[in-house]
């Protein structure tokens, strides 16, 4: 009869968190979690080295889980974000631009922005304009972009944050309620990833 030997409760830790942090392909902050894991499952083979205890398949594979999260999270998420937008448009902080009033800087270049439709410009069937803001509300003309699709092509809107492409111009026909800047020949994504985005307004509108 084999002598029994302990499962190392390091590795049965490790074993956890490296399953738990397969989340970060949704959230890179699951990353977070490689770094507990790791740190459990050296400390495992380090201890089940001076004193035999059974888990050392349990680290081995924690260590493979987390190496591989490591580089494919990370290059995954950038293709994604690289994908969000044409090649040649520069990617700003749709909501920092806003709040700091930096809207007519960029005015004449290309640039891409991710944020809300505006609930009131939420439609069911395709469209081919549409108003952005950073969260989906519209608390005043500085925080919405009025959005005019490339010709020939067209839109469903929803709730869903959406990464939007173009050229910024002043709006000559800008009257009050109305927002002061346009994309114009707008090229629409789903916005794939979290960054550059804000939180969605409560209520939307």
């Amino acid at each position: 009869m084999e002598d029994y030997k302990p499962v190392s409760t390091a590795a049965v830790i490790s074993i956890v968190l490296a399953a738990v942090s397969v989340v970060s392909f949704l959230t890179p902050i699951g990353l977070c979690l490689t770094l507990p894991s790791l740190v459990c499952a050296v400390g495992a083979l380090w201890s089940g080295s001076r004193h035999p205890a059974a888990g050392r398949r349990l680290a081995i594979c924690s260590l493979g889980i987390c190496t591989w999260l490591l580089i494919n999270v990370p290059v995954t998420f950038y293709v994604a974000y690289k994908a969000e937008s044409p090649a040649g448009y520069a990617r700003l902080d749709f909501a920092e631009i806003s709040e700091r009033r930096l809207l007519p800087a960029h005015v004449g270049r290309l640039v891409c922005f991710k944020g809300f439709p505006v609930m009131s410009t939420w439609s069911s069937t395709p469209v081919t304009e549409m108003v952005l803001s950073p969260d989906g509300s519209r608390r005043d003309t500085q925080y919405a972009i009025a959005v005019q699709l490339e010709q020939g092509t067209s839109w469903t809107l929803y709730g869903e944050p959406l990464a939007v492409s173009g050229i910024l111009v002043e709006n000559v026909n800008f009257a009050d309620g109305e927002p002061e800047y346009i994309f114009q020949q707008a090229v629409i994504r789903k916005s794939q990833t979290p960054f550059g985005i804000a939180p969605p307004a409560g209520e939307g509108c």
